[in-house]
């Protein structure tokens, strides 16, 4: 039995030997053959790599700005039915907030920065508004198509500038 304890004894020695002797790379000083992947590894490490540090940074130092942005997005959140107006201005200041921070959209749409900016609400709002847009063109289409003389003569063409219209009615109302 003692035996048995001194072989257990030993190889918790040796298994604590071959811990201490394993070594972990990346603290190891770079060679020539690791230098360029130790900016890989430094880039796989860090979480907020690739632009995300310099934005997080960017929208810190205007936080006014975006803390204004954040408030309206979240104003429009609270209420029972938005104007178009509303949701066109709260747009606009989220555009001139994009362009003063000098961003990518694509950049701000991260996850690490969805506490810091409401990319997916803006998103959401710029949907509606396409949809209206989407709405409002088909509406002039339909309208300009059943004054021309085309629409007197065929009755399959109003029937297609309704069709163009209630299509476009569709997507505006899925959108809510």
């Amino acid at each position: 039995k003692n035996n048995n304890s001194n072989n257990n004894h030993n190889n918790n020695n040796s298994s604590e030997e071959s811990s201490r002797n394993s070594y972990d790379l990346r603290d190891a000083a770079p060679t020539s053959a690791s230098v360029g992947t130790s900016q890989l590894e430094d880039t796989l490490s860090d979480p907020l790599a690739a632009g995300v540090r310099e934005a997080l940074t960017k929208l810190r130092q205007h936080e006014p700005m975006v803390q204004e942005v954040v408030n309206e997005v979240r104003a429009l959140a609270t209420k029972a039915s938005t104007p178009e107006v509303d949701l066109r201005t709260v747009v606009a200041l989220a555009d001139n907030a994009i362009k003063t921070l000098d961003l990518d959209p694509a950049l701000l749409a991260r996850r690490e920065l969805a506490q810091e900016w409401p990319s997916s609400q803006l998103t959401h709002v710029r949907e509606i508004l396409d949809a209206i847009d989407a709405f409002e063109a088909a509406t002039i289409a339909a309208s300009r198509h059943l004054r021309s003389e085309e629409s007197l003569t065929s009755p399959a063409t109003a029937s297609g500038a309704f069709a163009l219209v209630s299509e476009a009615l569709q997507t505006v109302l899925s959108t809510r």
